[in-house]
């Protein structure tokens, strides 16, 4: 059954409740929906402070790094008008909100899927309306993502591009999915998102979230943790790491023997973070893992970085993505619950 699509700000629980264990069709992707959590005002603040902390860096590295700048960095001085943490769920214990965050994602995917859910906090277009016309363009290496997309590009009123080759007749600013390694110059000077440094977690070093590897024999093998490469998308050599007696019964967990073979046998360059379990969770009588996929939005008059809604992302195993086992539900702040 198809799910409706909320086309203002008036979302609330009520409609939530509506689409709760329904099935989603996003192109040929089948998504079972779950029920939608809402975020205590504390955590969101914290979670806004944190954003505006990563952006400063993020921002630094990019004029750092980067040859050509793009217009988020150039005009804006921010590395993306849009972001998304992924974490592990808060609990309330925590003494600061980087304790339970993975990563942070510059060019987000997910978009149309908190759209559609509901979850979308429809403020972002008076945050962004002063940015004027934005086009959005989907490369054929992203076709997979093309109809998720296409939802949220049509929710905040942005201009469909079929094809970038004309670029005088273009808008002025775009959101280009994917990397740029073949976009001319001046594409790339409009962009809103760091195309050409998209892989790159170098911030994760910036603020503190990791550390580069220099020996394997020196990780911290008495603890858990996850070992990753500096420039790379994805779940593509994700190392997870658990000491025998603290290792719970779950799949996804590497041998020391693989990891030793993986990163002493590759020249790229890996970091490591704290092994931040997911939150353990049972949905219909099924033991699995949930994480928190959070989005952020650059509010450009304001100048500031502020929530507009999230998913909760469960499945039986701690590859956490969307699959034909997982479970998706929206995340909402306590103001958009009433």
């Amino acid at each position: 059954m198809g799910i409706e699509v909320p086309d203002s700000n008036r979302n609330n629980l009520e409609f939530q409740r509506r689409i709760e264990m329904e099935k989603m069709q996003i192109g040929n992707w089948k998504i079972n929906v779950g029920e939608t959590k809402v975020l205590e005002e504390s955590q969101i603040s914290s979670l806004e402070e944190f954003i505006e902390r990563w952006a400063l860096i993020e921002t630094e590295i990019r004029r750092r790094k980067d040859a050509i700048y793009s217009a988020a960095v150039e005009r804006l001085d921010i590395p993306t008008i849009l972001c998304r943490i992924d974490m592990a769920p808060l609990s309330g214990t925590e003494k600061k909100v980087e304790e339970k965050i993975y990563e942070i994602e510059s060019q987000p995917a997910g978009m149309g899927i908190t759209t559609k859910l509901g979850s979308l906090d429809f403020i972002v277009k008076e945050m962004w309306s002063s940015l004027g016309q934005i086009g959005i363009n989907v490369p054929s290496s992203q076709r997979s993502l093309k109809e998720e997309d296409r939802i949220f590009a049509h929710a905040m009123g942005w201009k469909w591009i079929e094809s970038i080759n004309d670029i005088y007749s273009l808008p002025s600013l775009l959101w280009i999915r994917g990397r740029g390694e073949e976009l001319s110059s001046e594409i790339l000077q409009r962009a809103l998102s760091p195309i050409t440094s998209h892989p790159d977690k170098t911030y994760l070093l910036g603020i503190g979230l990791a550390e580069t590897i220099e020996d394997v024999d020196n990780l911290p093998w008495k603890e858990g943790f996850v070992v990753k490469p500096l420039y790379g998308t994805e779940c593509h050599n994700v190392l997870l790491w658990e000491p025998e007696e603290k290792k719970r019964e779950t799949s996804g967990i590497h041998t020391r023997t693989k990891i030793q073979k993986i990163l002493n046998g590759k020249e790229e360059k890996f970091i490591v973070q704290p092994f931040i379990f997911p939150q353990q969770e049972k949905i219909e009588e099924e033991t699995g893992w949930t994480i928190w996929r959070l989005f952020f939005a650059y509010d450009v008059s304001g100048k500031s970085w502020k929530f507009m809604g999230g998913l909760w992302n469960w499945r039986p195993c701690l590859k956490i993505h969307g699959a034909s086992d997982a479970k998706i539900g929206g995340l909402i702040s306590k103001s958009k619950a009433v």
